[in-house]
């Protein structure tokens, strides 16, 4: 075997400053990968030409409504104009009936490959008010389905 002409430290010195910068290359050979995966948020969108958001919610019902005290004014006030309006005997009863869409896209960026997806999803939200003769609520029904 023949013996080394450098001394034993300096090869030392040059193998860590190899492993360092071979280390350096790889981080930042790497980095690229973490910089352009990034992901946007999904969102919701509403119908188009839909300003303002449907009061017609299951929490607004539970915190406008109460049997026996919510007269047709308040009604009238907080949800607007019923879809239907019907009678049965002395009992009034107003139907209130929305159909949502909402849509959510995913889209991303990976390198050099975008990838994007799109679901749909409608929402039907139907409200039942029964008034007393006095026009005041004798009871309610909210029923919504996704679809």
């Amino acid at each position: 075997m023949m013996p080394s002409l450098l001394p034993h430290d300096f090869l030392g010195r040059i193998a860590r400053r190899r492993f360092i910068a071979v280390a350096l290359l790889c981080s930042v050979g790497l980095l690229p990968l973490h910089a352009c995966a990034k992901f946007a948020r999904s969102e919701t969108d509403a119908l188009a030409g839909e300003t303002t958001q449907s009061r017609l919610t299951p929490g607004m019902v539970k915190l406008s409504i109460e049997k026996g005290k919510t007269t047709q004014a308040t009604v009238l006030e907080t949800f607007g104009p019923p879809d239907q309006t019907t009678h049965r005997g002395d009992q009034q009863i107003w139907t209130y009936d929305k159909i949502s869409y909402q849509t959510r896209v995913d889209a991303g960026t990976l390198i050099f490959y975008d990838a994007s997806s799109k679901v749909s999803q409608s929402v039907s939200t139907m409200l039942i008010i029964y008034f007393d003769a006095n026009d005041v609520v004798r009871d309610y029904r909210l029923d919504s389905y996704r679809f």
